[in-house]
């Protein structure tokens, strides 16, 4: 990702109409580097996640790790998903 990915992360949400950035990896993403789409395009961006299974601090089924904004919004009966460990896939992939 570029330094100001952030930034662009709002403008390509307003512009594709959507409140909270990009739910799903975009095809020509001007946020990405070279090797960024490399990366990417050979799914090693997924590689760490079975790093920290291996280590415990994830799960291979559980809920996905969440942003801290859609946390935020947690009303506090769905707040209890965070109790548990987050996983590389759940009932929702």
């Amino acid at each position: 990702m570029r330094v100001d990915a952030d930034k662009a992360d709002a403008q390509l949400a307003e512009q594709m109409g959507q409140s909270h950035g990009i739910l799903f990896k975009a095809k020509d993403d001007p946020r990405i580097t070279r090797i960024g789409r490399f990366i990417r395009k050979t799914s090693l961006d997924e590689f760490p996640q079975f790093l920290n299974v291996l280590m415990g601090s994830m799960s291979l089924v559980g809920p996905r790790p969440q942003q801290q904004y859609e946390v935020d919004e947690y009303a506090s009966l769905y707040s209890t998903r965070l109790l548990v460990k987050p996983g590389i896939t759940g009932l929702w992939q």
